[in-house]
């Protein structure tokens, strides 16, 4: 993977979630929301998915604290991960509807 690159993306190269999920990017510009103007749907399994924004940089957290989620760019074809049946839940108080709780 290389590090996310807003006009390589924009000209249909391959992204994915620094852990590796498929993801499609849907809009680079979310107009109701200028910190996250990226809207894309990440893949959890062949067509299960939700929708998630980023910001121009690819990061998840708008402080650009690293995260499992950013944008990459995919080398070739993306692997789809199935997160196995032992995966731990995410800790109490955590969103359910989002596999990452954004804190920032």
């Amino acid at each position: 993977m290389k590090p996310f690159n807003l006009e390589e993306a924009k000209v249909g190269k391959p992204v994915c979630t620094r852990n590796g999920r498929r993801v499609e990017i849907i809009s680079f510009e979310n107009p109701s929301n200028n910190n996250y103007p990226i809207l894309a749907k990440v893949f959890f399994g062949k067509d299960d998915y939700e929708e998630f924004t980023f910001t121009e940089s690819g990061t998840f957290f708008v402080a650009d604290k690293e995260s499992e989620a950013d944008l990459m760019m995919a080398e070739g074809e993306t692997e789809i991960r199935i997160p196995s049946l032992w995966t731990p839940r995410p800790p109490p108080g955590t969103s359910s509807s989002s596999c990452w709780g954004r804190t920032a």
